[in-house]
């Protein structure tokens, strides 16, 4: 089993924006992909930025990354031949939801099935402005990504230590849930033998699951759903307990733009 976790940019802005009673700093936001080998498949978590997004997305995403103060200069798959990984054996890519941070590189990968929530796949049938809405810009997604698409629901639903999960590729070692609020459609995934609980972006940093809260502006801008935000923070708390209630050990927390995650590799 390997687990690793590369960026392949970032985007900056006030420490300020996600914890309203911070410091005021300027913090980098890493957009951070994961590769995992596991039970013999070779898979990415997410694929994190694309060139493309800051040259030649269009407009729309030119403006988004000019707003955000986006630096790409590689794509996921140069960043994974750097370390020794083939893209093309890149068998299946979890995506957490459809932000140009978590898909901006799956077109470098056009052998690779694509996991993601029903809702996550809606989002890419809705119109322009609803796109735009949603930051989905068409010139970052796979022509053929609908055929490429496993719906996470065509898993079987399973409990662990209480929780529902769905049990991704019937491993028994990946488990996918809902966690909703920041887009349509956001998981998080349970690794068990890793014991690793991924909540991308549910959250932007630890302390907003012990009370500090974003600002106002941002919650505006960067959620689909403030109430779901606020179902998904409890959530994540009573998985975390019910799963140290029953193996003792409490998960480690991974959130995609946490900034250890700026050493790339990152090994854990």
């Amino acid at each position: 089993m390997k687990f690793l976790a590369f960026n392949n940019g970032y985007c900056t802005a006030d420490k300020k924006y996600i914890d309203k009673k911070a410091e005021s700093r300027k913090i980098k936001f890493p957009a951070t992909f994961f590769y995992l080998e596991i039970s013999g498949i070779k898979m990415l978590i997410d694929t994190g930025y694309s060139v493309k997004l800051v040259k030649n997305a269009g407009i729309t995403a030119k403006i988004y990354s000019m707003v955000t103060k986006v630096r790409c200069e590689k794509d996921a798959d140069e960043i994974l031949r750097e370390n020794n990984i083939n893209p093309q054996e890149i068998q299946y890519i979890i995506i957490s939801h459809f932000h140009p941070d978590h898909y901006g590189s799956l077109d470098k990968f056009p052998k690779a099935s694509i996991i993601c929530s029903n809702e996550a796949a809606e989002v890419l049938n809705v119109g322009k402005t609803g796109k735009i809405k949603n930051l989905v810009f068409e010139k970052l997604i796979p022509e053929d990504i609908k055929e490429r698409i496993i719906k996470l629901e065509s898993f079987p639903e399973v409990k662990v230590s209480g929780n529902n999960f769905f049990n991704i590729l019937n491993l028994n070692e990946i488990y996918g849930f809902y966690l909703e609020g920041h887009a349509g459609g956001h998981i998080g995934l349970y690794l068990k033998t890793l014991n690793k609980l991924m909540i991308f972006d549910a959250v932007w940093c630890k302390e907003n699951l012990l009370g500090a809260e974003p600002r106002k502006i941002l919650k505006k801008v960067a959620f689909a759903d403030e109430k779901k935000y606020e179902s998904s923070l409890r959530e994540i708390k009573e998985i975390l307990c019910s799963l140290k209630d029953t193996g003792g050990a409490e998960p480690e927390l991974i959130i995609t733009h946490d900034e250890k995650f700026l050493r790339s590799p990152y090994e854990f």
